[in-house]
């Protein structure tokens, strides 16, 4: 379920051009999760010490699941759950003007926050093999920001056409100035939020059997459950596309145009993924837990992957048109 809506303010400021403000909103509810129900509540409690990093000196303790499945016949049970929220609200400022006098640009900054209860899955097509939650028996745990959370966002277009009226009486110049169109655009905004993670390390010698793995025997999840999900994000991302045109009237019917267009012009590289193991813990049999940092933590793992962030890219056309 759904209910999202919007509120509008918008003023003519100019022949042709708007401001506006808005507040956007978005609420939903029933969203699905998968939960393993073929576990009994945790008994025990995992201690970890913590060496060095932005917590160090600290304790990281959590329950532990301890013993065996209720089930002992079945691994993971998902149950499929429609327990997930999601909350996003959003400030809106416009800037747009059509094309008047030659000249054309939208521009938009959007802030916003996108909240959620455990939303990686919630998209999911398919069942996983694995529940995500850190904690089956406490679904608060895991609320934080969404994935999809992107503070701040600005985009600009432009678009612009030469025809200097004080050129008309110089052929050359006119020639060489007028005719041109000119159309950048411009894209800022935040990084994609990524949630902090640990090493993958068997902590039964310590805390006792677990019905599975994971940091606290309940499952895969290695989530360092002393930060919310998501607490974490990448660099932003700034790119400036360009597109340069200019047309040759060969007579009045016909008309030829010679193009560029420059894709990430400034050559900016973009990260697209990112190490999120903030912790490596390693475990005394019988002893203690501690966890040293990883030095590689929030370092890009990834550039510019995917069509829209790639390395500068500049294609030329010409277009006839008759």
């Amino acid at each position: 379920m759904i209910h999202q809506g919007d509120i509008v303010v918008e003023r003519e400021i100019g022949r042709n051009t708007m401001i506006s403000a808005s507040y956007l909103f978005s609420f939903g509810s029933h969203l699905t999760t998968f939960v393993d129900t073929n576990l009994n509540p945790p008994t025990g409690t995992g201690r970890i010490n913590i060496v060095d990093g932005p917590f160090a000196g600290r304790n990281w303790i959590f329950p532990y699941f301890t013993g065996t499945r209720p089930n002992t016949a079945f691994g993971n049970i998902l149950e499929i759950r429609d327990s997930i929220s999601t909350k996003y609200h959003a400030l809106v400022l416009q800037a747009n003007r059509r094309l008047t006098n030659g000249l054309q640009f939208q521009s938009s900054y959007t802030l916003s926050r996108a909240q959620d209860n455990g939303g990686s899955q919630s998209s999911a097509t398919f069942t996983p093999g694995f529940s995500s939650l850190f904690n089956p028996f406490d679904a608060q745990g895991e609320n934080g920001l969404s994935p999809y959370d992107r503070r701040h966002k600005f985009v600009a277009s432009v678009v612009y056409n030469t025809n200097f009226a004080s050129l008309k009486d110089n052929k050359a110049a006119s020639a060489i100035l007028n005719g041109w169109t000119i159309a950048p655009i411009v894209n800022m905004f935040s990084g994609a939020r990524f949630t902090a993670v640990t090493s993958s390390t068997a902590t039964s010698s310590v805390f006792g059997a677990s019905p599975n793995g994971g940091v606290n025997g309940a499952n895969g999840s290695l989530r360092f459950s002393l930060t919310p999900n998501n607490a974490y994000k990448m660099p932003s991302t700034k790119y400036v596309d360009l597109r340069l045109s200019r047309r040759f009237t060969i007579k009045e019917d016909a008309k030829i145009e010679v193009l560029g267009e420059f894709f990430n012009i400034f050559n900016r590289t973009q990260v697209t993924g990112i190490n999120n193991r903030i912790y490596n813990i390693a475990c005394v049999a019988g002893v203690a837990c501690s966890a040293t940092f990883d030095p590689t933590f929030a370092t890009p793992s990834d550039l510019s992957n995917g069509f829209f962030f790639r390395e500068r890219q500049i294609q030329l056309g010409v277009r006839f048109e008759f």
